[in-house]
């Protein structure tokens, strides 16, 4: 889910947990050698069956002759078998099976990351149609969380529609309180947005609607019906907790006790209907590839895609390697060739998604961005329809559960001291890349803090061609003009072009930052945090991770912005209200939330200003007030 939720939880709860943002819990950096390269020079023929020819490409990828070479070749339960070799004897699936399996198979993981990261989430938390909800708002040690947000509770409920709808009534949450009750489904992207923007303050009262279920609402459930595209469905609720108001979070607790879910039939007075049991998962024993397409084979199964040309040519090709709406899939039907051109194809699959999600966080916010933060209008939240690839990135890295725009916008910034090296970033990066990310000076070219670099007619990726508004491999070979699917490498076609920007040198050190920020303009709250921009999770060793407008007695200029010190010493005690304090082991990123943002926002118009920096040791302290 995106953002976060706390663990622990309260009524009938269980314990839940969610990403804000769609970067990577990870260190966001790629293997140095791929499990498997990506076929090059093939192309579908008119049936979606099999490429028509493959060029084998170093260790650990297939080859022509339909051998799996290296120690990549490993069947279900992960052991070798025969070195890879099958086909070429008689003994297994030929050349082009195995080919098919390795190259459909990463389309499969493409197209069917959020299914996993859906299935996989509901599977752990509170049984189907069970209300949950937590007892605090993040914490540092949310390990599997991206971003958590600390303004807000959550609450929520994985839905299963088919049988009936389902009944959610709110309380009063009172006037100026946000409160958001979004649905999400399993292809990622949000069927309906609630909550004190949309509804006021409440009461409220909201009947969810299944695709297959045909039937009458009563006059005084139907105010506010809401369709959902799919059976399976996600509620995730938030609700902001005020810092300056004394025990304000018990009173959110309250008020999440209030919140009831009912089956319709029982909401009408019916018997009450006990929560479903959660769909059992793949066995741990089957290996990765295997288990995701088990669940993608139930998930298309539970909750068919929207009919379009663009799915249905996924659908299609799915059934080369026996996946299908009708019978889901069979990973035990799988002999071991077969399973090790799948594994191989996921690893691949993993490690782009891995450097892709890498990519975007430095061009958006530190390349595509003159003041280096990177707006969400531009990677949170959307539909993205047929851009495949770009929902694989977000959804597998930040979860599901994102807002649209209309409702909140993120600023991302990575502290100058986290800038990666290009090394960094992914697999097919070559070994003599320039460390900084800055295209390299003319001789007459001079630099300066408000200096514009001029274009470079050297590509900043090196061996690498741009192909529209993207970076891919002199290598590979597009697909054919009638493919749905993204190149290889699949970096997303929304990301926009490449601007000039002024050189950066690394940073190590630079401990102190300052935010001078003018106010979001919203109707609802704005904040500040800090993360590990490592980890992307709550610095360890702090007690207070941000600050916003419901902090008690924040220090403004006379101009009306706020300076924000960043930094692991106090900037004095008279300008601690103003601190987030830092890590000294640990590099840090800035987040700045914007809850029902205006059409300043919305439009482009508004954006922080820069993080400036200053150097550590005494001059860090001393150097106080506005600047």
């Amino acid at each position: 889910m995106q953002e976060a939720t706390g663990t622990g939880a309260t009524s009938n709860t269980g314990s839940t947990s969610a990403a804000d943002s769609p970067v990577p819990s990870d260190n966001g950096t790629t293997a140095g050698n791929t499990a498997a390269a990506s076929a090059g020079n093939f192309t579908w023929d008119g049936d979606d069956t099999a490429p028509t020819s493959i060029v084998p490409a170093g260790n650990g990828t297939l080859a022509g002759n339909g051998t799996l070479s290296g120690n990549s070749s490993t069947g279900a339960n992960g052991t070798p078998f025969d070195n890879g070799r099958a086909g070429a004897n008689g003994r297994g699936p030929g050349a082009e099976e195995v080919v098919r399996y390795f190259t459909v198979g990463q389309e499969a993981f493409v197209w069917g990351a959020p299914l996993v990261t859906f299935f996989r989430q509901q599977a752990t938390r509170a049984a189907l149609n069970a209300f949950f909800y937590a007892n605090t708002t993040a914490v540092v040690g949310l390990t599997d969380v991206a971003l958590p947000n600390v303004d807000t509770v959550y609450g929520g409920s994985f839905l299963y529609l088919r049988d009936q709808p389902m009944v959610l009534r709110t309380p009063n949450f009172g006037v100026g309180r946000y409160y958001s009750a979004g649905f999400f489904q399993p292809y990622y992207s949000a069927f309906s947005v609630n909550g004190s923007r949309a509804n006021g303050p409440g009461p409220n009262t909201f009947t969810v609607v299944g695709p297959e279920w045909e039937g009458d609402v009563p006059a005084d459930l139907a105010r506010t019906v809401i369709r959902s595209p799919t059976n399976d469905a996600l509620l995730l609720m938030r609700v902001v907790v005020s810092q300056n108001v004394t025990n304000d979070l018990a009173t959110v607790l309250s008020l999440y006790s209030q919140v009831s879910l009912q089956a319709l039939s029982e909401a009408l007075g019916g018997p009450a209907v006990p929560p479903l049991p959660n769909p059992p998962l793949p066995s741990s024993n089957l290996s990765e590839a295997l288990q995701r397409l088990t669940i993608i084979g139930e998930g298309i199964q539970r909750d068919p895609p929207v009919n379009n040309s663009a799915n249905n040519r996924v659908l299609r090709m799915l059934a080369t390697i026996n996946v299908t709406q009708q019978c889901g899939f069979d990973p035990y039907s799988v002999i071991q060739p077969q399973a090790a051109a799948l594994e191989a194809a996921r690893e691949l699959t993993d490690q782009e998604l891995r450097a892709a999600n890498r990519i975007i966080q430095i061009n958006e916010s530190l390349i595509q961005s003159d003041d280096f933060f990177s707006s969400s209008l531009n990677w949170l939240g959307h539909d993205f329809s047929t851009e495949f690839f770009y929902r694989a990135t977000f959804s597998q890295a930040g979860g599901i559960g994102a807002l649209p725009a209309t409702e909140v916008v993120y600023f991302l910034a990575f502290l100058a001291q986290a800038v990666p090296s290009l090394q960094e970033l992914s697999p097919w990066r070559a070994p003599s890349a320039p460390p900084l990310l800055a295209p390299p000076l003319s001789a007459n070219t001079t630099t300066s803090p408000n200096t514009t670099i001029p274009p470079s007619s050297e590509p900043i990726f090196p061996n690498s061609t741009t192909l529209g508004n993207s970076t891919t491999p002199t290598n590979t070979t597009t697909a054919s003009a009638n493919e749905t699917f993204l190149e290889t490498p699949r970096l997303p076609s929304p990301l926009p072009p490449l601007r000039s920007f002024p050189p950066f040198i690394p940073l190590e050190g630079y401990l102190c930052f300052r935010l001078r920020l003018t106010p979001p303009p919203v109707d609802s709250f704005w904040s500040v945090t800090v993360y590990n921009s490592t980890s992307l999770n709550l610095l360890e060793g702090v007690s207070k991770y941000g600050v916003g407008d419901r902090t008690p007695g924040l220090l403004y200029n006379r101009d009306g912005t706020l300076t924000i010190y960043i930094q692991p010493t106090s900037p004095g005690q008279a300008l601690e209200v103003n601190w987030i304090r830092t890590v000294y082991s640990s590099r840090s990123a800035v987040v700045v939330r914007a809850y029902g943002p205006s059409p300043l926002i919305l439009n482009g118009t508004y954006s922080p200003q820069p993080v400036q920096l200053f150097p550590p040791g005494p001059t860090c302290q001393s150097q106080q007030g506005n600047f």
